[in-house]
């Protein structure tokens, strides 16, 4: 049985995980596999992801795009493990 292929820092379940590092701290995720379409069809370097709509506020998670930009000015990547449960549940 072969190994199956993961590109470096991508979580089992397919997605890479982020925290803000502004007050809030709010954590998001993001599917590394929709950056492609989004170059290809819209000329746009951003991913599909979840994030909170109000800052802080976990109830608040929705889907929506994410750019790389944002990405790495604002966020670091966290381990899916380091997530508190209730972001965990929502992303």
């Amino acid at each position: 049985m072969t190994k199956q292929f993961r590109p470096r820092g991508v979580e089992a379940d397919g997605l890479k995980y982020y925290q803000e590092q502004d007050k809030a701290g709010d954590y998001v995720s993001i599917d590394p596999t929709t950056n492609a379409y989004y170059l290809e069809q819209l000329g746009r370097n951003v991913f599909e992801g979840r994030a909170a709509a109000v800052h802080g506020n976990v109830a608040s998670v929705c889907t929506t795009n994410l750019s790389r930009e944002w990405l790495n000015r604002k966020c670091r990547r966290v381990a899916k493990d380091s997530i508190p449960d209730e972001w965990l549940e929502v992303l």
